[in-house]
């Protein structure tokens, strides 16, 4: 009986519910203890600078994507959110599995990535979303390599060519 009523709810409470499942990894098993590790002052003049800077340059949008979240930057993973920014994945929990997927595909192997990608298996609906973000990555040319330093006065268009349609 217990099995007919877990199918029986609707596929948004069982969507809503892994998307809590991967937010809480996301802030307790990643940004918690890596804020813990690195604290919070980290980039405070690089931010200010960032702000300043024409609104269609990365370093603005990395700026304004922080700032409209209430987000920090972590440090030695900065390039995190430029990777949002560049691939067009947001922040959600459905999105950062994408986009970890797009990572895994891109080359990385990183721990998080790995851990964001296994998570993704709650969410059954979107494994063709998240199988379609890998290919992506693999198509793609590495982004690896780039940080928010190095790329902050280029245009998120410029960084965006780097990426398969």
């Amino acid at each position: 009986m217990n099995t007919i009523l877990l199918h029986s709810k609707p596929l948004s409470y069982r969507k809503t519910f892994a998307s809590f499942i991967i937010e809480w990894l996301k802030i307790e098993l990643t940004v918690k203890p890596l804020q813990r590790k690195y604290g919070s002052g980290h980039f405070t003049s690089e931010m200010n600078h960032f702000r300043l800077l024409p609104p269609a340059s990365a370093g603005y949008q990395f700026a304004r994507l922080l700032d409209d979240t209430g987000l920090k930057p972590i440090p030695e993973h900065e390039s995190h959110d430029l990777w949002h920014i560049i691939t067009g994945y947001g922040m959600s929990s459905e999105d950062e599995v994408a986009m970890q997927a797009f990572m895994y595909g891109n080359g990385s192997r990183s721990i998080y990535c790995k851990l964001f990608i296994l998570s993704g298996i709650i969410l059954p609906s979107c494994w063709q979303n998240f199988y379609n973000a890998y290919k992506r990555g693999k198509n793609s040319e590495s982004i690896l390599g780039l940080n928010i330093v190095t790329c902050c006065h280029k245009t998120v268009s410029e960084l965006k060519k780097k990426i398969a349609d």
